[in-house]
């Protein structure tokens, strides 16, 4: 019963979510028909399931040429299922350092995975035995990309990331 609230829930959220991204986006068709501004951010909500993550939702949302600056990008995503996964990530990226061909990109998560469900070692175990684990995840990470115009693969570029 629980898993079928659950479900219907999602579905009610999402279809929300994409009547209203539906209809910010007709409005900026039709701005951009009469010579108004362009829709300068995008977003998607989606559903799922899984063996061991159950019914899941989650929403993400990407902003262009933020602040009027060409280039300048932001992403957000949320997820979230009825087990406890999470995860949430935010990216920012920033053209034009180092150069007009230079881009720099920031980027936060956090991840709460419920494992794999374990019944323990040996062959006395009962399935009253059964444990779950989840591990929690926190990252950042700073990336310089340079893009030289002559060169064969395009882009070069250095990560440094942090994660524990």
């Amino acid at each position: 019963m629980r898993y079928r609230s659950w479900t219907a829930l999602m579905m009610t959220a999402f279809l929300l979510g994409f009547a209203l991204l539906g209809g910010a986006q007709e409005e900026a068709a039709e701005e951009a028909d009469t010579g108004g501004r362009e829709l300068n951010f995008a977003g998607a909500p989606y559903i799922y399931t899984g063996p061991d993550t159950g019914a899941g939702a989650g929403f993400s949302i990407m902003f262009r040429n933020l602040f009027g600056k060409e280039g300048r990008d932001a992403t957000f995503t949320v997820n979230y299922t009825e087990s406890g996964y999470q995860s949430y990530s935010v990216s920012w990226g920033e053209p034009y350092i180092g150069g007009e061909n230079g881009r720099l990109s920031f980027s936060l998560g956090y991840s709460q995975e419920i494992g794999v469900r374990f019944f323990g070692i040996g062959n006395d175990i009962e399935n009253d035995d059964e444990c779950y684990w989840s591990f929690i995840a926190k990252s950042a990470s700073v990336t310089y990309a340079y893009r030289w115009p002559d060169f064969p693969a395009g882009i070069l570029g250095i990560r440094v990331g942090l994660s524990y």
